[in-house]
């Protein structure tokens, strides 16, 4: 910072007590920096920088008169810290500030090479003020390791750089950390093993070594001989879900001493292709269904491809009892209309069945009968394994009421009611057996219970032998019945 001084005034008062001294002599006005100051306006005025010494001096023919003057000195004293940081360390800097500094003021500390040397400093922290104070200051972490650094604070207003620490500083290096899975975690809720090595700083290290953990991530911090740190994470997986599975048991049959029960099993979870056992894990097999089982009781054990088990269950396989059913009704709403409706429910046997609404003379696979007449029907359910249920007649009724019906399966409609070929596609044969002469009507029923064939016929004693047209007819099912005094016969037929 420069300062200018006026002399004239001075130097004027100055001359004025020595005339008596120096009688007649030529004063010239005369200042002497001790360095780098300047005289101007024609050697009145003097500008130097703050903490110069200069001499003002009253020149005739010899000197007469010497003033030396001086301005307040700054500076800056860089406190004491510690002798050895780790690369990356946070420390405080204390400097003592002497002199004047200006409001936009701010103090830097400033770390040298490793030499001491500040030809091209590294800032390390700033604080702003005029006073002395601490500054908080970090070393970069990619400081090279060395033991001769120092550390300084310098100034910006007015520019001054202060006095280093004056001690060597060490800065050591932080030693490198990895991690990593060396044991994977196989099965879901096991343990695997994360391994945490170092290399660099100073050995020996704390914090290496193997960890036995639970899927998640996880963070491990190693220090070396000196004190300084590095930390490495990592993340360990499991499988999604542990091996679980459900299980569908067919049973023996008590109509037959062949071994027909099963057990099908369902697996989830785990890893990879699954494997099954039936003997608690005892032996294993790729296919998730045992067959031909005994009646008994079996441990069943799912594994996955890295060996992991599910829990055991026992399924127990036992004889089913012989075949029963029963059946719920839905009424004709006329005598002659086909709408009524018998569905059956069986259990026991093999768990599969066929259902016949004649006696079993023919079986269907579905349990429910449609396109019903009001009348009386022979329901026999049967199995795969040759078991049979009891026959049971259910009635069919008609919610008028009052109809004249014959049993289905009847002598009368089972040997004496045909209808050929079914399924049909352009004619129908229809014949039948009677043991009188009686007049008949034939009709054709939509699965609706709409007529749309109906033609009066006229029966004599023996077979009757009647064709019909279907060509004018859509494909579907429909049901053909045979009305007489004596009741209705039906047959159900398909037209293709």
């Amino acid at each position: 910072m420069k300062r200018i001084i006026r002399l004239i005034g001075i130097i004027a008062i100055i001359v004025n007590c020595q005339l008596s001294i120096v009688n007649s002599q030529s004063l010239t006005p005369k200042v002497t920096p001790t360095s780098g100051g300047y005289t101007t306006g024609g050697g009145n005025s003097l500008s130097w920088t703050m903490g110069e010494t200069h001499t003002l001096t009253l020149q005739g023919s010899s000197n007469i008169l010497t003033q030396g003057q001086q301005q307040p000195e700054i500076d800056i004293l860089t406190g004491t810290v510690s002798t050895a940081f780790c690369q990356g360390a946070t420390l405080t800097v204390p400097y003592t500030a002497k002199g004047y500094f200006g409001t936009a003021n701010v103090f830097t500390a400033q770390l040298s090479n490793s030499s001491g040397s500040f030809a091209s400093p590294v800032s390390i922290g700033t604080y702003t003020g005029r006073i002395s104070g601490n500054i908080p200051a970090t070393i970069p972490s990619n400081t090279v390791s060395g033991n001769g650094y120092r550390i300084r604070v310098v100034s910006n207003a007015s520019a001054y750089n202060g006095k280093d620490n004056g001690t060597n500083i060490t800065i050591n290096a932080n030693p490198t950390t990895s991690s990593s899975v060396t044991t994977t975690i196989a099965c879901y809720g096991n343990n695997g093993v994360i391994t945490v090595a170092a290399s660099g700083g100073t050995t020996p290290y704390s914090g290496t070594g193997t960890h036995s953990v639970v899927a998640g991530t996880y963070s491990y911090t190693v220090s070396d001989n000196n004190g300084c740190t590095s930390t490495t994470s990592t993340t360990i997986t499991q499988p999604s879900a542990s091996v679980t599975f459900t299980t569908v048991v067919t049973n023996n049959s008590s109509c037959t001493t062949v071994h027909t029960a099963s057990i099908s099993v369902t697996a989830t979870g785990g890893t990879g292709t699954k494997t099954y056992s039936d003997n608690g894990g005892t032996s294993y097999q790729g296919a998730s269904l045992f067959s031909s089982l005994a009646t008994g009781t079996y441990t069943v054990k799912v594994k996955d491809a890295n060996g992991c088990l599910s829990a055991a269950s026992s399924i127990a396989v036992s004889t089913s009892s012989g075949i029963t059913f029963t059946t719920a009704v839905v009424n004709a709403t006329t005598c002659s209309t086909a709408n009524g409706k018998i569905t059956v429910t069986a259990t026991g046997g093999a768990g599969v069945f066929n259902y016949s609404k004649d006696g079993g003379t023919t079986y269907q696979s579905s349990n429910i009968f449609n396109l019903m007449l009001a009348g009386t029907y022979s329901i026999k359910v049967k199995d795969p394994l040759g078991c049979y249920s009891s026959v049971t007649p259910v009635h069919v009724s008609a919610n008028t009421g009052g109809c004249r019906t014959m049993e289905e399966n009847s002598i009368a409609s089972s040997n004496t009611f045909t209808v050929y070929p079914n399924p049909a596609s352009d004619k129908i044969t229809v014949m039948f057996s009677s043991d009188k002469v009686s007049n008949y009507t034939l009709k054709i029923v939509d699965i609706s219970g709409r007529i749309i064939f109906n033609e009066g016929l006229n029966g004599g004693v023996g077979e009757n032998q009647f064709e019909l047209n279907l060509s004018t007819i859509a494909k579907g099912v429909y049901m053909i019945l045979l009305e007489s005094d004596n009741g209705i016969m039906q047959k159900k037929i398909i037209v293709e």
